[in-house]
């Protein structure tokens, strides 16, 4: 999971659901603003870590496009922008935004991407189905 905000309850979240509800270990990879954050995560976490199911790591761009792209890691979640989504599916430069245009992914696996703005903004925009089904997650997230 790449976290790019600076809200300090999601990590730990992101951290739970990723591992009980889809049963995937996790290498949770904090943005430096959550520098503060790292051990008192870590301390919280010690159990999970423990048992080599969690690993909590911090670091810019450069350690997420290496997360995101290692061939041991089977799939991503991220938080951030839309350019930080585009950044890490597409990739960067003119050759990122041709990749864009052409709908060809650099990313070759799964990726759950939230960016809570562009979701809210574009809510009302979606079949009336899909707006039940994200209910609740953009309540909780208003409430977080």
């Amino acid at each position: 999971m790449l976290r790019a905000g600076n809200i300090t309850s999601i990590p730990p979240l992101d951290v739970l659901t990723e591992l009980f509800e889809h049963q995937r270990v996790v290498i949770l990879k904090l943005n430096p603003v959550m520098d503060a954050m790292l051990e008192p995560y870590r301390h919280a976490f010690a159990p999970l870590i423990d048992l080599a199911v969690l690993r909590i790591v911090i670091g810019g761009a450069d350690v997420g496009s290496h997360l995101a792209h290692h061939p041991r890691v089977s799939h991503v979640h991220i938080t951030g922008s839309a350019r930080t989504h585009d950044v890490v599916v597409f990739g960067t430069g003119a050759d990122g935004v041709r990749r864009k245009a052409a709908g060809d992914p650099l990313l070759d696996k799964p990726i759950a991407s939230w960016k809570c703005p562009a979701a809210v903004a574009n809510s009302s925009t979606r079949p009336p189905g899909t707006r039940t089904h994200h209910s609740p997650a953009l309540s909780a997230q208003h409430h977080l």
